[in-house]
């Protein structure tokens, strides 16, 4: 399958984008885990107010681990992303709207449209009847203008 270069463009995009996706993401993550290893080295220094302290600290916690979370999903759907838009720039992918659709989610919306609205290259008539080395026949009796070099698509 050939793609036009709008789609190019767009899978461009989502491979940028994404790549900016996994950086941000990684960078999350690890102040994340630093925040978590900052709370406990803090334990020591308000040994007065415990109970203010334990509630503080359980409540960043949760703070950190959902922000790790999101994190690594983020990463792994860039990753996925980046794949599925390397495939489709390749030649590889049969089908484009998936490349598109995960497009859509990290790259901003801009790089899945124009993977949607571009247009892929299909087989002509022409192909599939040299496929079959079979002669291409009009549908309708009138119909005197189809021969074998008309570039209808399917």
């Amino acid at each position: 399958m050939k793609i036009n270069g709008l789609c190019k463009g767009g899978a461009i995009v989502v491979i940028v984008i994404s790549s900016i996706v996994i950086l941000y993401g990684s960078l999350n993550a690890i102040s994340a885990m630093a925040i978590e290893s900052t709370i406990e080295k803090m334990k020591e220094d308000y040994k007065n107010n415990e109970e203010q302290f334990e509630k503080f600290a359980t409540y960043t916690r949760m703070m950190a681990r959902i922000s790790l979370g999101i994190c690594i999903s983020f990463v792994i759907l860039a990753l996925l992303n980046i794949i599925l838009s390397s495939l489709l720039l390749s030649g590889k992918v049969k089908v484009r709207i998936w490349a598109g659709v995960f497009g859509l989610f990290t790259s901003l919306l801009v790089g899945g449209i124009l993977i949607l609205v571009g247009k892929a290259e299909t087989k002509t008539i022409d192909e599939m009847a040299n496929k079959n080395n079979e002669p291409i026949t009009p549908i309708f009796e009138n119909d005197s203008n189809v021969n074998n070099s008309s570039n209808y698509d399917l």
